[in-house]
């Protein structure tokens, strides 16, 4: 018999026991890792963006390369992407245009100064997932509406207004008879 001790065996328990220690460690490991994903991939994304808005401002021989012109044209370009997706959702029947603002609509406006001036070209949100608060007070409301969203900050011009379609449930074929 050699000198080393041996381990007791362990019951089957407490071998499931440690694989799930084991797995649950595994697992948290593996969400830090898809989390820093996520925010490198944004970065990147960010970083793409001021990229595409210097190269903009240089194609232009626009002598204003400074952080706000990049800034503004990076703003413009999210904006404009914004946008496309929406369009996209109407080509594809998910959006459909509507008047007044409802429970189950998707709303795109933006944000204004009472003197004209604009803060924020582009909003778009779902009415469901808007504050309680706020909701109560944008339902009922059409195009060109403006919203006070807090007091004292400026407020919410409606600009579209979309009907959420719910996707239907594919139709079943009764069976064939013989």
């Amino acid at each position: 018999m050699s000198n080393e001790k041996q381990q007791p065996k362990k019951t089957a328990a407490q071998r499931l026991s440690n694989l799930e220690d084991t797995l649950v460690g595994t697992l948290k490991a593996l969400g830090a890792v898809d989390n820093e994903q996520s925010m490198i991939k944004e970065a990147l994304s960010l970083l793409g963006a001021k990229l595409d808005a210097m190269t903009k401002l240089l194609q232009a021989n626009n002598p204003q390369l400074t952080d706000a012109a990049m800034s503004n044209l990076m703003i413009e370009g999210k904006a404009n992407k914004m946008s496309a997706d929406t369009q996209q959702a109407v080509s594809n029947g998910v959006l459909v245009s509507t008047d007044v603002v409802t429970e189950n609509c998707f709303v795109v406006g933006r944000e204004v100064e009472d003197n004209g001036n604009v803060i924020n070209p582009r909003i778009q949100f779902t009415v469901e997932s808007a504050k309680e608060q706020f909701r109560a007070r944008i339902l009922g409301a059409k195009v060109l509406d403006r919203i006070l969203v807090e007091e004292g900050k400026a407020k919410l011009e409606l600009l579209e207004i979309y009907s959420i379609n719910q996707p239907k449930a594919p139709e079943q074929s009764a069976p064939a008879q013989a």
